[in-house]
């Protein structure tokens, strides 16, 4: 007389929360565990490439239709400049930018992959591995190219952190000023 308990959409999702939460967090605490010592140099070498990197602009357009009515359009600023510009930034400091890992997950409102990064200091061999990154994977999408797409929305948006990457709309010029009054691109 085995009784098996079917769980109900409730319950099961439940667990799942249970269980992704424990796994991010056992996989950030490991990340953690690399080193005690604050890794200065690197901080440094990060704290150089925000000041180098330049802001980055809209230079793509998506397109879409309303139910009712014309479409739409709006500009936004690639992944790929985003991705470009960090590495730039970060390979001239001797910082190597780094996915350590990736799983897929069962979110609230569908599936998820949840991203690990961390970045290397090549000369001082210092490591800082960051919190997990949550992105939904597109169901707009053939499921290769969501998951690829989903890998590389999430690490942008990780770069974009990271790096505090200005956004600057072609309408409106960077205004950040030097001590001397100069701008980032020279005097305006």
């Amino acid at each position: 007389d085995s009784k098996q308990h079917v769980m109900t959409d409730h319950e099961d999702d439940e667990a799942a929360e249970a269980l992704t939460s424990h796994a991010y967090d056992a996989g950030y605490r490991a990340a953690k565990a690399e080193s005690t010592e604050p890794p200065t140099k690197l901080w440094a070498a990060v704290v150089a490439a925000q000041q180098a990197i330049k802001p980055v602009t809209k230079d793509k357009t998506a397109k879409g239709n309303t139910k009712s009515g014309p479409g739409y359009s709006y500009a936004f600023v690639s992944t790929e400049q985003v991705m470009g510009a960090a590495r730039e930034a970060l390979l001239a400091q001797g910082v190597m930018a780094q996915r350590v890992g990736y799983e897929t997950v069962r979110g609230i409102s569908g599936p998820e992959v949840v991203s690990t990064f961390r970045l290397v200091h090549a000369e001082s061999g210092e490591v800082e591995t960051y919190p997990p990154v949550t992105m939904p994977i597109s169901s707009h999408n053939a499921a290769d190219k969501a998951l690829a797409g989903a890998l590389t929305h999430a690490w942008s948006y990780w770069l974009r952190d990271v790096l505090a990457i200005p956004r600057e709309d072609e309408h409106t010029p960077d205004q950040r000023r030097s001590d001397d009054g100069e701008s980032r691109y020279g005097r305006q």
